[in-house]
């Protein structure tokens, strides 16, 4: 029997490979018949990955951002400009204009894949004071995600990555197909 002209997807499949692992010895090559099944139901997708280009990203091995179907994963961003200088208190102000250029940054990934922070789905927010910059952050929240339709957590930890950085955020975002 050919199978594939039966349309199964989803839990139809499933329920099918379960019955398939409780039938045995009726004449059907059952172990094939799950492996194309299987195949089948395993979705052809490629993962692009975009980079600044900066300075660390190839010693520790990691991508700016993956785009796999229309999901896009963005990572842990800085506060860097694009030559991987991070920027600090001495030149600049502190918490807000860090987490702008965050938010800036990971706008660069999104925009790499075509998509904008209004299709962000997810956001996870580091910063190193929460009690010192819960304000700011929910401003500049509201400013960036106006809509506020997205996911959210907000932790305070002890240390970033570089002595001087108080906020890093890595996101996920879908757009619609």
């Amino acid at each position: 029997m050919n199978w594939r002209n039966i349309a199964l997807s989803g839990w139809a499949a499933v329920v099918v490979l379960i019955v398939l692992m409780s039938v045995q010895g009726c004449g059907i090559d059952v172990a094939q018949l799950k492996q194309e099944i299987i195949q089948d139901l395993k979705p052809e997708l490629e993962m692009e990955t975009y980079n600044f280009g900066i300075p660390w990203e190839a010693p520790y091995s990691y991508s700016q951002g993956n785009k796999i179907g229309n999901l896009f994963f963005v990572a842990g961003q800085l506060s860097h400009e694009l030559d991987g200088n991070l920027l600090i208190d001495g030149d600049y102000a502190g918490f807000g204009p860090q987490f702008r250029q965050t938010l800036d940054n990971a706008k660069k990934v999104l925009a790499n894949y075509g998509a904008t922070l209004d299709d962000v789905v997810f956001l996870q927010n580091f910063v190193t004071d929460i009690k010192d910059t819960g304000e700011e952050c929910q401003k500049i929240l509201q400013e960036y995600f106006p809509k506020g339709q997205q996911t959210m957590t907000i932790a305070e930890v002890s240390r970033l990555f570089g002595e001087t950085q108080k906020v890093e955020c890595n996101m996920i975002a879908v757009v619609k197909e």
